[in-house]
């Protein structure tokens, strides 16, 4: 304030002008901060697709350009091009689920809410430094809740379109194994700690004992005693397995037809990879089964995924796109 007094008349109008100039031009970028962040690139037959969705849909096609025919360096326009039918998409779910006045229900919503967490987690730093809040990514994940939702209208139980249940119980047969067991590898450490092929007198011998315990499950005696009775432990709990055929989850490429030849209810001893195992195949009818819930989506989307998905694309295509090219280029630039 002294210096203030100190200044000259000239001074001081100086000083008021530079701080008035200061002040509008805060004012103008906080302006056109807001104006960027609440803008509009795209319209979709009247449902809008903000800047924060607009910038997850550039950075997802940026991410992995082979999965949308691209290369990287592909020209901007070709991402932007991309980005607009991933956000046509986003927008046919949502005009479509409030078409049909559908709903998540608590379930769908906590799971979204998970998995998006896990993300944001990981990538929420990142997310916000190109302007896609948590929200924007919690939208994201509720609306592919909301596409599993209008598939399962379509195609589960009482749907339109619904698939017989035989149908569902058999893809799952065809997809998935249930199992439990456990295995020993067929390999030993040498001197300098590198795995190598157990010697073949070794391997007989362990071939041996795993035939025996094959004997003793047939004969009524349980995997989890086997389990303790061969590393001498106590307690042993050995877990239901399941496992996808197109799914690697540590077993070598052959494990999962092995498995699938086992009768269900029968014990069997086979070889896959470097390890020997010993594991009955479960007996439980999908039907009847706690986890076949889990599995019945991914049954249906194997027996109607590309029939929904083809539908979908042409209820997408004849959607009315609109939006501000200059918009667009903009934020795609705050992306890229």
């Amino acid at each position: 304030m002294k210096k203030f007094k100190a200044m000259t008349q000239k001074q001081r109008r100086l000083w008021i002008l530079i701080t008035a100039i200061v002040a509008v031009l805060a004012s103008v970028t906080l302006t056109l901060t807001l104006i960027m962040r609440n803008a509009v690139p795209l319209n979709v037959s009247g449902f809008e697709i903000d800047s924060g969705l607009y910038r997850y849909f550039v950075d997802t096609v940026r991410a992995a350009p082979a999965s949308y025919g691209l290369v990287p360096g592909s020209p901007e326009s070709s991402i932007r091009e991309e980005a607009n039918k991933l956000a046509a998409e986003y927008a046919a779910i949502e005009l479509q689920f409030k078409e049909k006045k559908a709903r998540l229900n608590a379930a769908d919503k906590a799971g979204a809410s998970t998995e998006m967490n896990k993300i944001w987690h990981i990538f929420g730093t990142y997310y916000q430094s190109i302007g896609v809040e948590k929200s924007t990514l919690m939208r994201v994940y509720e609306n592919r809740a909301k596409r599993d939702t209008l598939f399962a209208v379509l195609y589960d139980t009482g749907g339109s379109k619904a698939v017989a249940e035989k149908d569902v119980m058999l893809a799952f047969g065809q997809n998935y194994i249930v199992f439990r067991g456990f295995s020993v590898p067929l390999t030993m450490v040498d001197e300098h700690g590198n795995n190598k092929p157990m010697a073949e007198a070794d391997k007989k011998t362990l071939q041996t004992k795993f035939k025996n315990m094959l004997l003793e499950a047939q004969s009524g005696k349980d995997l989890n005693n086997l389990y303790s009775s061969y590393y001498n432990t106590d307690g042993a709990n050995l877990p239901i397995q399941i496992l996808g055929k197109t799914e690697n989850a540590g077993y070598s490429s052959d494990f999962f037809g092995k498995v699938q030849k086992v009768k269900a209810g029968s014990y069997a001893v086979i070889e896959s990879g470097a390890e020997i195992y010993i594991l009955q195949r479960d007996a439980t009818s999908p039907k009847d089964a706690e986890y076949f819930r889990r599995y019945r989506l991914p049954c249906l989307k194997i027996l109607k995924g590309t029939e929904f998905d083809k539908q979908l694309a042409k209820d997408v295509a004849a959607l009315k796109i609109d939006g501000s090219e200059s918009l667009q280029k903009r934020v795609t630039k705050t992306v890229l």
